[in-house]
């Protein structure tokens, strides 16, 4: 398991990401799965309540993504505006 939503598992010879509610699979463990999700970006103070009460900082956003299978809230962080999506996990494939 990648967290309490992602698994791993071998498919056609090859190790995978998928969703562990629906078994969506999001593509190669070697891959970034985020590509692959549905994502929401909006402002920090989606996070709640006292991330940003003012809704004053415009430096970053937050983002959420969720499987298209089952749409499942699979991970949300907070990233500074118009950074690439990335995976921090590295696993060899």
């Amino acid at each position: 398991m990648l967290n309490e939503y992602l698994g791993t598992k071998t498919q056609d010879k090859r190790k995978v990401v998928y969703c562990s509610s629906c078994g969506h699979v999001f593509g190669p463990i070697s891959g970034n799965y985020k590509l692959h999700a549905l994502i929401s970006e909006g402002p920090i103070s989606r996070a709640g309540p006292q991330t940003d009460p003012l809704n004053k900082n415009k430096k970053y956003v937050f983002r959420q993504f969720c499987c298209p299978g089952c749409y499942r809230l699979l991970e949300s962080e907070i990233v500074l505006r118009g950074s690439p999506v990335e995976w921090d996990i590295k696993l060899a494939g």
